[in-house]
Protein backbone atom coordinates (compact mmCIF):
# COMPACT_ATOMS: atom_id res chain seq x y z
CA UNK A 1 0.00 0.00 0.00
CA UNK A 2 3.08 2.22 0.83
CA UNK A 3 4.62 2.02 -2.38
CA UNK A 4 1.65 2.37 -4.49
CA UNK A 5 0.47 5.69 -2.25
CA UNK A 6 3.91 7.08 -4.19
CA UNK A 7 2.15 6.97 -7.47
CA UNK A 8 -1.63 6.85 -6.62
CA UNK A 9 -3.70 9.83 -5.84
CA UNK A 10 -5.30 7.91 -2.87
CA UNK A 11 -4.74 4.65 -1.19
CA UNK A 12 -6.62 2.45 1.80
CA UNK A 13 -5.01 -0.66 2.64
CA UNK A 14 -7.52 -3.17 4.18
CA UNK A 15 -7.05 -6.20 7.00
CA UNK A 16 -9.16 -8.20 9.62
CA UNK A 17 -6.21 -8.19 11.89
CA UNK A 18 -6.09 -5.49 14.24
CA UNK A 19 -2.54 -5.33 15.26
CA UNK A 20 -1.48 -5.26 11.46
CA UNK A 21 -3.20 -2.28 10.66
CA UNK A 22 -1.67 -0.77 13.70
CA UNK A 23 1.80 -1.69 12.99
CA UNK A 24 0.72 -0.18 9.59
CA UNK A 25 -0.20 2.85 10.95
CA UNK A 26 2.87 3.06 12.74
CA UNK A 27 4.90 2.73 10.49
CA UNK A 28 3.62 4.64 6.86
CA UNK A 29 2.06 7.77 9.12
CA UNK A 30 4.45 9.51 6.74
CA UNK A 31 2.41 9.12 4.06
CA UNK A 32 -0.54 11.53 4.28
CA UNK A 33 -2.48 9.42 1.56
CA UNK A 34 -2.49 6.77 2.62
CA UNK A 35 -4.63 5.36 5.49
CA UNK A 36 -5.22 1.84 6.79
CA UNK A 37 -8.66 0.60 8.21
CA UNK A 38 -9.94 -2.35 10.15
CA UNK A 39 -12.68 -4.30 8.40
CA UNK A 40 -13.27 -7.67 6.81
CA UNK A 41 -12.93 -8.22 3.00
CA UNK A 42 -16.47 -9.63 2.74
CA UNK A 43 -17.98 -6.09 3.72
CA UNK A 44 -16.01 -3.37 3.14
CA UNK A 45 -16.83 -0.49 4.50
CA UNK A 46 -16.85 1.96 1.43
CA UNK A 47 -19.50 3.06 -0.88
CA UNK A 48 -20.43 2.21 -3.80
CA UNK A 49 -18.55 2.88 -6.89
CA UNK A 50 -15.77 4.67 -5.67
CA UNK A 51 -12.34 3.24 -6.18
CA UNK A 52 -10.22 2.90 -9.44
CA UNK A 53 -8.34 0.12 -8.19
CA UNK A 54 -8.08 -2.87 -6.37
CA UNK A 55 -5.47 -4.88 -5.83
CA UNK A 56 -5.31 -7.95 -4.01
CA UNK A 57 -2.06 -10.46 -3.47
CA UNK A 58 -2.51 -13.84 -1.89
CA UNK A 59 -5.70 -13.20 -0.38
CA UNK A 60 -8.59 -15.45 -1.70
CA UNK A 61 -6.92 -18.69 -0.74
CA UNK A 62 -7.30 -17.23 3.11
CA UNK A 63 -10.74 -16.94 2.83
CA UNK A 64 -13.50 -19.25 2.42
CA UNK A 65 -16.64 -16.55 1.11
CA UNK A 66 -14.34 -15.75 -2.05
CA UNK A 67 -17.57 -15.35 -4.02
CA UNK A 68 -18.92 -12.40 -1.74
CA UNK A 69 -14.66 -10.67 -1.84
CA UNK A 70 -14.69 -10.63 -5.25
CA UNK A 71 -19.12 -9.76 -4.99
CA UNK A 72 -17.77 -6.90 -2.62
CA UNK A 73 -14.84 -5.96 -4.87
CA UNK A 74 -16.79 -5.24 -7.84
CA UNK A 75 -19.13 -3.00 -5.65
CA UNK A 76 -16.31 -0.56 -4.65
CA UNK A 77 -15.11 -0.44 -7.77
CA UNK A 78 -16.21 2.41 -10.77
CA UNK A 79 -18.00 1.05 -13.92
CA UNK A 80 -14.33 1.08 -15.39
CA UNK A 81 -12.38 0.18 -12.47
CA UNK A 82 -10.18 -2.72 -12.48
CA UNK A 83 -9.46 -5.71 -10.05
CA UNK A 84 -5.99 -7.08 -9.94
CA UNK A 85 -5.51 -10.06 -8.22
CA UNK A 86 -3.10 -13.16 -7.44
CA UNK A 87 -3.25 -16.81 -6.62
CA UNK A 88 -1.48 -19.67 -5.89
CA UNK A 89 -1.85 -22.62 -8.33
CA UNK A 90 -2.88 -25.40 -6.74
CA UNK A 91 -1.57 -27.87 -9.30
CA UNK A 92 1.94 -26.82 -8.73
CA UNK A 93 1.87 -24.85 -5.80
CA UNK A 94 0.06 -28.15 -3.52
CA UNK A 95 -0.60 -30.72 -5.48
CA UNK A 96 2.94 -31.33 -7.41
CA UNK A 97 4.54 -30.91 -4.19
CA UNK A 98 2.22 -32.66 -2.10
CA UNK A 99 2.81 -29.30 0.45
CA UNK A 100 -0.26 -27.97 2.56
CA UNK A 101 -0.26 -24.57 3.75
CA UNK A 102 -1.75 -24.31 7.09
CA UNK A 103 -2.70 -20.91 6.57
CA UNK A 104 -4.91 -21.54 3.01
CA UNK A 105 -8.61 -21.87 3.56
CA UNK A 106 -9.43 -23.07 -0.01
CA UNK A 107 -7.02 -23.03 -2.77
CA UNK A 108 -7.83 -22.60 -6.49
CA UNK A 109 -7.11 -24.59 -9.87
CA UNK A 110 -6.79 -22.32 -12.78
CA UNK A 111 -10.09 -23.18 -14.32
CA UNK A 112 -11.74 -22.60 -10.62
CA UNK A 113 -10.30 -19.16 -10.43
CA UNK A 114 -11.42 -18.54 -14.00
CA UNK A 115 -14.77 -19.13 -13.45
CA UNK A 116 -14.83 -17.67 -10.49
CA UNK A 117 -13.92 -14.16 -11.56
CA UNK A 118 -15.71 -14.31 -14.42
CA UNK A 119 -19.23 -14.70 -12.58
CA UNK A 120 -18.07 -10.67 -11.91
CA UNK A 121 -15.52 -9.38 -14.39
CA UNK A 122 -16.64 -10.62 -17.82
CA UNK A 123 -12.88 -9.43 -19.48
CA UNK A 124 -9.49 -10.79 -17.62
CA UNK A 125 -5.91 -10.79 -18.69
CA UNK A 126 -4.17 -13.17 -17.60
CA UNK A 127 -0.51 -13.26 -16.13
CA UNK A 128 2.07 -16.29 -14.57
CA UNK A 129 4.46 -15.48 -11.97
CA UNK A 130 6.98 -17.99 -10.61
CA UNK A 131 10.54 -17.85 -8.96
CA UNK A 132 13.69 -19.06 -11.77
CA UNK A 133 17.00 -18.52 -11.06
CA UNK A 134 18.66 -17.61 -14.39
CA UNK A 135 22.44 -17.06 -15.26
CA UNK A 136 22.38 -13.45 -16.50
CA UNK A 137 24.82 -12.02 -19.30
CA UNK A 138 24.70 -8.10 -19.62
CA UNK A 139 26.76 -5.15 -21.40
CA UNK A 140 28.68 -3.40 -18.59
CA UNK A 141 28.55 0.43 -18.19
CA UNK A 142 25.66 0.27 -21.16
CA UNK A 143 21.93 0.65 -21.28
CA UNK A 144 20.42 -2.99 -21.91
CA UNK A 145 18.02 -1.65 -25.19
CA UNK A 146 17.17 -5.54 -25.66
CA UNK A 147 16.56 -8.89 -24.28
CA UNK A 148 16.61 -12.45 -25.48
CA UNK A 149 15.47 -15.84 -23.52
CA UNK A 150 17.30 -18.72 -23.68
CA UNK A 151 16.15 -22.16 -22.60
CA UNK A 152 18.31 -25.03 -21.59
CA UNK A 153 16.41 -28.32 -22.47
CA UNK A 154 18.18 -31.45 -22.21
CA UNK A 155 21.17 -30.11 -23.69
CA UNK A 156 19.78 -28.14 -26.66
CA UNK A 157 19.98 -24.56 -26.06
CA UNK A 158 16.65 -22.64 -28.04
CA UNK A 159 15.51 -19.26 -28.01
CA UNK A 160 11.94 -19.29 -26.03
CA UNK A 161 9.52 -16.31 -26.43
CA UNK A 162 8.40 -16.90 -23.04
CA UNK A 163 9.34 -19.31 -20.07
CA UNK A 164 8.28 -22.66 -20.88
CA UNK A 165 7.59 -23.73 -17.08
CA UNK A 166 4.03 -23.77 -15.25
CA UNK A 167 3.27 -20.96 -13.06
CA UNK A 168 3.69 -20.96 -9.31
CA UNK A 169 1.11 -17.93 -9.28
CA UNK A 170 -1.61 -16.35 -10.96
CA UNK A 171 -2.03 -12.74 -11.81
CA UNK A 172 -5.64 -11.67 -13.43
CA UNK A 173 -6.57 -7.90 -14.26
CA UNK A 174 -10.23 -7.79 -14.52
CA UNK A 175 -12.56 -5.03 -15.64
CA UNK A 176 -16.24 -4.82 -16.79
CA UNK A 177 -14.49 -2.44 -19.49
CA UNK A 178 -12.57 -4.42 -21.91
CA UNK A 179 -10.97 -1.25 -22.66
CA UNK A 180 -9.09 -0.74 -19.58
CA UNK A 181 -7.14 -3.33 -19.64
CA UNK A 182 -3.46 -3.81 -20.99
CA UNK A 183 -3.15 -4.18 -24.62
CA UNK A 184 0.68 -4.22 -24.90
CA UNK A 185 1.98 -5.86 -21.75
CA UNK A 186 4.32 -8.57 -23.57
CA UNK A 187 7.49 -8.15 -21.55
CA UNK A 188 9.06 -10.66 -19.31
CA UNK A 189 9.21 -9.00 -16.49
CA UNK A 190 12.27 -9.54 -13.92
CA UNK A 191 12.35 -8.23 -10.38
CA UNK A 192 15.59 -8.76 -7.93
CA UNK A 193 17.18 -6.66 -5.24
CA UNK A 194 20.78 -5.73 -4.79
CA UNK A 195 21.23 -8.18 -1.58
CA UNK A 196 20.64 -11.44 -3.74
CA UNK A 197 18.76 -12.51 -0.59
CA UNK A 198 16.79 -15.48 -2.76
CA UNK A 199 20.70 -16.42 -3.70
CA UNK A 200 22.03 -15.67 -0.78
CA UNK A 201 19.53 -18.06 1.01
CA UNK A 202 20.05 -20.76 -1.59
CA UNK A 203 23.74 -20.73 -0.88
CA UNK A 204 22.91 -21.25 3.02
CA UNK A 205 20.80 -24.14 2.17
CA UNK A 206 23.34 -25.65 0.26
CA UNK A 207 26.28 -25.66 2.59
CA UNK A 208 23.64 -26.75 5.40
CA UNK A 209 22.86 -29.86 3.39
CA UNK A 210 26.59 -30.13 2.71
CA UNK A 211 27.21 -30.44 6.51
CA UNK A 212 24.76 -32.63 6.96
CA UNK A 213 25.93 -34.88 4.48
CA UNK A 214 29.31 -35.15 6.24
Amino acid sequence: AAMVSETAHTVVGVDLSVDVIQHAKNNYRHHANLQFITASCECLPFPDASFDFAISFETIEHIEQQKEFISELKRVLRPDGILILSSPNKRLYSDAHDYHNEFHVRELYRNELDELLHETFPHIFWLGQKLLFHSAIWPENQVCVTAEYLVNDNQQVTVASQPSVEPMYYIAVCSHNPAMLPTTLNKLSLFSDSAEMIYQDYAKQTRRVMELDQ
